[in-house]
C-alpha cells in the first residue's frame, strides 16, 4: 500500500464540552440534512403554529443520557469524513437506507433514506405516511467542519532539535487553549492497492503530538500584553526530538572488523530522513 496524498488534521484528545460539530435535531415527521452549507428553510408561521406540540419534561438521568451520546459522537467524529461515517452508521442502526445521489430513488411513503458526498457531506430524509407532493416540509442545516490545524503538504519540519509538523489554522478556533495538550492526527488519505486509488480514513487517538508553551520566565511581559502568538512559528507540534547520529572515524570505517566489509561499517545515515 502506497500513500498517494493526504488530508490530516491535528486534533484535541477526548472533548469534555459539547462543541458544534453535526447537529441535527428534528421530528419524526420532518426533513433533516447535515452539510459542510449551512442554511434553514420553513414554511410559513401560520404552518409552524399548527404543528406546536407541548414539549414533555426531561429528567436529570435522561438529559445525562443525551449529553453523554453526544459526546460519544463528537469524540468519534475528529474530521467531517469521520463525522459522516458516524453518522452513517447511526442513521443505519435507526432504520435508515443508504441509497447513491447517482441513482433514480424508488421512494415511499414512511420510508427514511439517506446519501453522501465526497465522504463529507450527508443528507438524510425521512418521508411521512400521509406525505402528499406538494406539501410543505422541513430542512435543518449544519456542517460537518469545525476549528483545527490542518497538516501542510509539506509538513516536516526541524526546529531547535525537534521533529515538528508544519500545520495551518482553519476556522476560528481558540488557539491558546491547544497549548500543553495531548494532541492526536486523523483525517483521510489516498492510497494505491496494485492498480487502485483508494481513500482510507486515519485516525490515531494517541497523544502522539504536542505544542509546548514557554516557561513564563521566558515571556516576562505575557500578563501586561497578553499571550500573542505567531500561528506559522509557536502552533507547530512537537512530533518528536531529532535522533543523533554519531558517524565513526574514517580511518575505523575504512578498517572493518569482524570480517564485515567497509561499506557495512560505514556510518548509518540519517534515520529522520524516513519519518
Amino acid at each position: 500500500m502506497q500513500l498517494m496524498r493526504s488530508q490530516l488534521r491535528v486534533q484535541t484528545l477526548k472533548s469534555a464540552l459539547l462543541l458544534p460539530r453535526v447537529v441535527s435535531i428534528a421530528s419524526q415527521r420532518t426533513q433533516w440534512s447535515c452539510s459542510p452549507h449551512r442554511g434553514f428553510c420553513q414554511s410559513s408561521s401560520s404552518d409552524m403554529a399548527s404543528t406546536t406540540e407541548t414539549v414533555q419534561p426531561v429528567t436529570a438521568e435522561e438529559a445525562r443520557a443525551k449529553a453523554m451520546d453526544m459526546l460519544t459522537f463528537i469524540n468519534a467524529a475528529w474530521t467531517p469524513y469521520h463525522a459522516v461515517e458516524e453518522a452513517s452508521r447511526r442513521l443505519l442502526s435507526a432504520g435508515y437506507q443508504h441509497i447513491a445521489e447517482k441513482d433514480a430513488w424508488n421512494l415511499k411513503p414512511g420510508g427514511k433514506y439517506f446519501f453522501t458526498r465526497n465522504m463529507s457531506t450527508l443528507v438524510a430524509f425521512a418521508i411521512g405516511e400521509q406525505y402528499q407532493p406538494g406539501n410543505p416540509f422541513y430542512m435543518i442545516g449544519a456542517h460537518t467542519d469545525s476549528p483545527c490545524l490542518k497538516v501542510k503538504p509539506v509538513s516536516r519540519s526541524i526546529s531547535g532539535g525537534c521533529q515538528t509538523i508544519n500545520v495551518e489554522t482553519y476556522g476560528g478556533g481558540l488557539w491558546y487553549t491547544w497549548f500543553d495538550r495531548d494532541l492526536g492526527l486523523a483525517g483521510r488519505v489516498l492510497v494505491r492497492e496494485g492498480s487502485r486509488l483508494q481513500h482510507k480514513l486515519v485516525k490515531v487517538d494517541k497523544p502522539v503530538l504536542r505544542i509546548p508553551m514557554l516557561a513564563i520566565h521566558l515571556q516576562r511581559n505575557l500578563y501586561q500584553e497578553g499571550f500573542k502568538p505567531n500561528f506559522q512559528d509557536h502552533l507547530k507540534p512537537v512530533l518528536a526530538t531529532v535522533p543523533k547520529v554519531t558517524p565513526k572515524p574514517p580511518e575505523a570505517a575504512a578498517t572493518p572488523t569482524n570480517g564485515t566489509s567497509a561499506a557495512s561499517a560505514a556510518a548509518p545515515a540519517d534515520v529522520t530522513g524516513n519519518h
